[in-house]
């Protein structure tokens, strides 16, 4: 066989080959799909079969007209219940209560009438501070609000509620049935309640602190009433004030008078002991002694110089043995003692004791500053007194009534509309919150 025909059954036999496997290879493709067919065929199904049993499980959940009317019909009713439930408690616990207050202060409170006064505490200019404008300003007010603020306290206090109680028993009245139960005054220790507290409701004031105008509110049940009531209070008020502004200057001029006589005491003392330091020493004037003793010490030395001058002029010329000379030493040691002698006694006690003109200069020095000083602190202990004796007079304050005490027509108080108002808000608000506490705590 030659190499030709060798090759040509060799790529023969590739070719079946290759035919074959290309066979086998579409063969495999169209199993394979046929697979996958098969399998999608039966997901599908099951799916579907899946589908119809969850339809039916939904619909076995799902209730019939029949339940779904008798549900309905019980959430009404429980719905009807809640609704009822609300408008009960709204009924009992808001509008019953609401409408027992507004009852009560219309058959039973007693109406007040309120006089309001308006009162201003001023001073003269010279003791305030710059005032503000207009009428305060004129008569120096505005600025110094002391004796303001401690008329508002007075106010509030139970001295003037006693003094009230003394003078018109007024808390007796207001104690008594000619107020309703709840506004009478009472003392209440459960509450740590006083009558102070409750007067305050009757009688009390505010301050208007840029004005510095007080203002006066009075309530009693008859409009004269409540009148004369702000009158006493004013009155007494303004003579609280004015005692206390009283013993205050009475104070600084008791202490400016105090001042003034100890100041003399230490002024007749500082010249007591003056006059007998003169009388001890018998030396009226120890400077002007010393001045002459160094008047006489400044001459002594000065003849000193010139007879050493001379004795040196004498040395010079050769006549130092000389009798005037020795005469000149002799006078030099003369008048050289005589310069010690008042040097001593500016320094040395005298022989019969007692003190130098040195420290009897300095005695004396000592006790005229202790009396300069008592003159002076006299003076301004003078001085002092009289300008409290001035603020005393000119610092007394002066209560002006810039608004005298008035009332309306008709009763202020109790205020129905506003009072039944803010109970039913507060009764609404507690019952409110009442409902919620269920809520919060399953939260």
């Amino acid at each position: 066989m030659t190499d030709a025909e060798k090759q040509t059954n060799e790529e023969k036999e590739a070719e079946r080959v290759a035919k074959w496997r290309a066979e086998r290879a579409a063969a495999a493709e169209k199993e394979k799909e046929e697979r996958i067919r098969v399998a999608k065929e039966k997901r599908a199904q099951e799916l579907a079969a899946q589908k119809d049993t969850d339809k039916a499980e939904a619909a076995a959940l799902l209730p019939n007209a029949n339940l779904l009317q008798a549900t309905q019909a019980k959430i009404r009713k429980k719905n009807r219940r809640a609704k009822a439930w609300f408008v009960l408690q709204i009924i009992v616990f808001v509008l019953v209560p609401t409408g027992l207050v507004v009852g009560y202060l219309s058959q039973r409170a007693v109406p007040l009438y309120e006089a309001k006064s308006i009162i201003s505490i001023t001073k003269p200019a010279k003791d305030s501070n710059m005032g503000l404008g207009g009428l305060l300003g004129a008569v120096g007010g505005g600025g110094d609000m002391n004796e303001t603020f401690m008329a508002d306290a007075y106010i509030k206090s139970k001295a003037l509620m006693d003094q009230l109680e003394a003078r018109m028993g007024l808390i007796t009245y207001f104690s008594g049935p000619a107020l309703d139960p709840y506004m009478r005054l009472r003392e209440v220790p459960f509450l740590s309640s006083t009558k102070v507290d409750s007067f305050s409701y009757f009688v009390f004031s505010s301050i208007d602190i840029q004005t510095g105008l007080l203002t006066l509110y009075v309530r009693a049940p008859e409009p004269e009433m409540a009148i004369e009531i702000s009158n006493a209070v004013l009155e007494l008020t303004a003579t609280q004030i004015n005692d206390l502004s009283e013993s205050l200057f009475q104070y600084r001029t008791a202490l400016a008078r105090q001042s003034v006589s100890d100041a003399r005491a230490t002024l007749t003392a500082a010249q007591t002991a003056f006059t007998q330091l003169q009388i001890d020493s018998g030396v009226a004037n120890p400077a002007a002694r010393i001045e002459g003793i160094y008047a006489t010490i400044t001459k002594l030395e000065l003849d000193l110089a010139e007879i050493e001058g001379q004795i040196q002029r004498a040395s010079v010329a050769g006549q130092s043995d000389d009798l005037l000379t020795q005469r000149l030493f002799t006078l030099k040691e003369n008048i050289q003692g005589l310069i010690d002698q008042q040097r001593a006694r500016l320094i040395s006690p005298p022989s019969g004791g007692g003190r130098s003109l040195n420290q009897l200069l300095l005695d004396y020095e000592l006790a005229a500053l202790q009396l300069r000083i008592a003159e002076e602190t006299l003076s301004t202990a003078f001085l002092a007194l009289a300008n409290a004796s001035d603020d005393a007079a000119l610092a007394q304050s002066q209560f002006l009534i810039v608004v005298p005490p008035k009332t309306s027509d008709f009763a202020t108080l109790p205020n129905i509309p506003k009072t039944g108002f803010v109970a039913f808000l507060v009764l609404l608000s507690a019952l409110s919150l009442v409902r919620l506490m269920p809520s919060a705590k399953r939260n």
